[in-house]
């Protein structure tokens, strides 16, 4: 820990200005932090302290700025110093910071463990931590299991660290909006699934979180504007789109250049509402479109322009599929090309000069060219839900297939069965063998799935090092022995790399009538960390009544 007992210098007076400043002037406190950093990197290692303070500050600062490189760049810095010197507390504040931005490059995963590993810190001996900001995490932790799609998740925190009786008013306004989006995402997945009970049990279960309004102070934006986006959610589901549109317009005449995450959400939700709403007249469609193309253009806009992309993916299907429905093929297929790009995580935009955009003649007046514009869209949207390296489907054709098979449950004679597979230690495999063998590892994988689990199934590549096998049909011991049959081959893999040895764990669970996508990831997901946890290279089933429990990540490497 640092010695507290130390007067403070000129580089901690100056992050403490920056700090203040914050909430005043962004471009003052902006210099004043490199400042602070300039002078700490001055004082040597009498001052590497004041220098982890003054980069987690400087980190902050960018990006509100829009500068993510230079933010992670930072924090990186900041956390490094913070290790050297012993300052737990520093090392905390980065990792939540580190959270917020890759919340903001909409990496959901990143962001949980990040929160995650701010909470361990916290949990350290001698770590001064205020109680307010140990349940600010929690419910910062709930919204992230919300944006991963887990919202059953997000209401077991909300509800086991007791965040809606926090002494804290912020907390509970936060948990507040936390709970209200879990109930709204289950009233949506539950009407995919035709559940039409539930979901209207989730939708008063959501309204009735909203019905307390918090006196919150007007600079907390954030809660204002998510208030604002919920309530206009919840006026679209009882098919009041207009005034949907004017709530969400109203918040939105408040936010603009105040607080920029606030403007990007309510510009991409309008343009969303002004595309779903069914209440419009034929003549009415064309304005409505217009607007939603405007919406939705600005949105985009502002996150190219403020490095704000967690939403980009969204923006880029919803032009997509408006371009579709005007039948302005030729734009519709370059939205789908970005979205490609941006899930393989290319900065750039596609190459005018690949074979898929090579334009034909005009896709207006000429109909074999109109139905070419057709296949190359329909081919362009196949690679946006294929994994590039292993070409089978990604996490997000995952996600879309999965509601439709939860679906056939509601047949008596069908049954769905899914496995999460991790290889074991892949780390070390990169490590120890180079990249390049990792990526082999993955494609050797990729390809043992369909051999083994069928043509038939749904085989995906589900991040980084962690595949999902989906069964439809199989009875519980086929189940079994298709998980037990993918951990056998994968062992019985030659490689031509000295050394070289690749195991998997496997996590299995049976689909139930009452589950949500949410529910049965989870429990697969809680069989493969007891599986990665008994030893690994085993496979462990867990029963559809089994509800799993909040958990840290493991202290070594997968």
């Amino acid at each position: 820990m640092k010695d507290k007992s130390q007067s403070p210098t000129r580089a901690h007076r100056l992050v403490a200005a920056g700090r203040w400043l914050c909430g005043h002037s962004t471009e003052q406190a902006y210099r004043f932090a490199q400042r602070a950093v300039q002078e700490a990197e001055q004082g040597g290692e009498a001052e590497r302290a004041a220098l982890a303070q003054a980069l987690n500050l400087l980190g902050s600062i960018e990006i509100g700025l829009g500068q993510p490189g230079a933010a992670r760049v930072s924090f990186r810095r900041a956390r490094e110093g913070a290790l050297r010197v012993g300052d737990t507390e520093v090392q905390f504040k980065v990792a939540n910071n580190m959270a917020l931005l890759h919340h903001t490059a909409g990496e959901w995963h990143s962001a949980t463990q990040q929160l995650l590993l701010a909470q361990e810190l916290a949990r350290q001996e001698g770590i001064q931590v205020p109680p307010t900001l140990l349940s600010m995490l929690q419910t910062n932790l709930a919204g992230l299991h919300n944006r991963w799609g887990d919202p059953e998740r997000a209401l077991h925190l909300i509800d086991a660290y007791h965040l809606q009786q926090d002494p804290s008013e912020i907390v509970r306004a936060y948990a507040q909006l936390g709970q209200a989006t879990a109930h709204l995402l289950l009233a949506e997945q539950s009407g995919q699934l035709e559940r039409f009970a539930e979901q209207a049990q989730h939708l008063q279960q959501a309204e009735q979180a909203l019905q307390v309004v918090y006196s919150l102070p007007p600079e907390e934006l954030s809660y204002y504007n998510g208030r604002c986006e919920l309530e206009a959610r919840l006026l679209a589901q009882r098919g009041e789109y207009g005034q949907a549109i004017a709530h969400l317009t109203q918040g939105l005449s408040g936010l603009q250049g105040r607080y920029m995450d606030g403007e990007i959400d309510l510009q991409l939700h309008l343009g969303k509402l002004q595309l779903q709403r069914p209440d419009l007249k034929p003549e009415q469609r064309g304005a409505a479109q217009q607007a939603a193309e405007e919406h939705l253009k600005t949105a985009l806009s502002l996150m190219d322009r403020w490095g704000k992309h967690y939403l980009r993916l969204e923006g880029l299907e919803l032009l997509a599929d408006l371009y579709e429905r005007q039948g302005r093929l030729p734009e519709a297929l370059e939205m789908m090309h970005q979205v490609a790009a941006q899930l393989r995580g290319q900065v750039t935009r596609p190459s005018p000069d690949t074979d898929l955009l090579h334009y034909p003649s005009d896709p207006q007046t000429d109909d074999a060219s109109q139905a070419e514009w057709k296949r190359r869209l329909q081919l362009a949207e196949g690679l946006a839900r294929r994994d590039s390296l292993t070409g089978i489907t990604n996490r997000r054709g995952a996600d879309e297939a999965l509601p439709g098979l939860l679906h056939q449950l509601r047949a008596p004679t069908q049954s769905l069965h899914l496995m999460l597979i991790d290889l074991d230690h892949f780390k070390r495999i990169n490590d120890n063998h180079s990249h390049a063998v990792g990526d082999r590892v993955l494609q050797s994988l990729a390809k043992l799935l369909p051999e083994v689990a069928g043509l038939d199934a749904l085989s995906a590549r589900y991040g980084g090092e962690e595949f999902l096998v989906a069964l439809s049909g199989a009875r519980n011991e086929e189940a079994r022995r298709v998980a037990e049959q993918i951990r056998l081959r994968t062992m019985q893999l030659v490689w031509d790399v000295p050394g070289l040895r690749v195991t998997v764990s496997v996590g299995l669970t049976r689909a139930v009538l009452h589950d949500t996508v949410g529910s049965l990831i989870a429990r697969a997901d809680e069989a493969l960390y007891r599986a990665k946890h008994s030893g690994r290279n085993r496979v462990v089933e867990l029963a559809p009544h089994v509800h799993p429990a909040p958990r840290l990540p493991p202290a070594s490497p997968a």
